[in-house]
């Protein structure tokens, strides 16, 4: 064996990769440029690895909703390990498929599904506005209501 001398930044590269794995040092080194210098073509990298690594997750979640249902049986044991009963609960992946649907943008307002996100209950809502004044316009009795006031003179 023979003994190497290496720099600062290369010992704390070599301990990065060997707590959290190959490639570590490269995502700290993204994240380094991206904030001392500006320099964010190493995130782009990241992201679009993330992004990938979520859509794989949120389809291994989704498949374990199908495989299980939403609502599953869950056994209660006793102090000495002895099943006493079930229960029934919400599949526990339901809620982390809600964040990721979200995170990545499949819900139905960000893939414009639902009449809102489309801006038609925007357009609803004027209409019942419009329908609303109509109503209560026609409801009053005309004689009681003043006259307009008279047209105003373009050119005096």
């Amino acid at each position: 064996m023979r003994a190497e001398v290496v720099t600062p930044l290369e010992a704390r590269a070599a301990h990065v990769e060997s707590t959290f794995g190959e490639g570590a040092s490269a995502v700290l080194a993204a994240y380094s440029d991206a904030i001392s210098v500006g320099n964010l073509d190493g995130m782009d990298q990241i992201n679009a690895t993330a992004m990938a690594e979520t859509e794989l997750l949120r389809r291994r979640a989704v498949d374990s909703v199908r495989e299980r249902g939403v609502v599953i049986e869950e056994s209660m044991v006793n102090s000495e390990g002895v099943e006493v009963g079930t229960r029934t609960k919400v599949h526990p992946a339901l809620e982390p498929l809600r964040w990721m649907n979200e995170q990545l943008g499949h819900t139905a307002a960000d893939t414009q599904l639902s009449r809102k996100s489309r801006g038609e209950g925007a357009v609803n809502e004027a209409l019942a506005a419009r329908l609303a004044r109509d109503a209560m316009l026609r409801s009053h009795d005309k004689s009681s209501m003043p006259a307009p006031p008279p047209p105003k003179a373009l050119n005096p």
